[in-house]
């Protein structure tokens, strides 16, 4: 019975492995939207509660024609991970600082729903 958990447990710490070699992320869900940081203006978030989810990456990646001009956008990824079941609402501005004064061009609030299996569904986005 020992020898059997062993190798079950060694199995398991093998298999982890190989998936965060891969990079597979379990429990996660992205949001992709357009940014161009030439422009001064840049993607914020909130939680409306803390607990439910986190950022688990960010990152930007150019289209093609700002890679050869330069200038222009591309997409922002958010990447966010379950931490806990319920409702929560995650609130994107498009922001840009000017002195001491905040711009808001616009803004957008999706709602997911976390299921106690760390399941992510997106409910809606306004």
């Amino acid at each position: 019975m020992v020898l059997l958990f062993s190798l079950l447990k060694g199995f398991v710490s093998i298999l982890l492995a190989i998936i965060n070699i891969l990079g597979i992320q379990f429990n996660t869900t992205k949001v992709e939207l357009y940014e161009n940081p030439s422009s001064g203006y840049q993607w914020e978030y909130s939680f409306d509660q803390s607990g439910i989810m986190t950022l688990n990456d960010t990152h930007y990646s150019p289209d093609t024609a700002s890679i050869l001009s330069g200038k222009g956008g591309g997409s922002r990824y958010f990447t966010f991970r379950a931490l806990d079941s319920g409702t929560v609402h995650i609130t994107f501005e498009y922001v840009k600082y000017t002195g001491n004064q905040r711009i808001v061009a616009s803004d957008y609030v999706y709602t997911y729903i976390v299921d106690n299996y760390g399941g992510i569904a997106l409910y809606s986005v306004e």
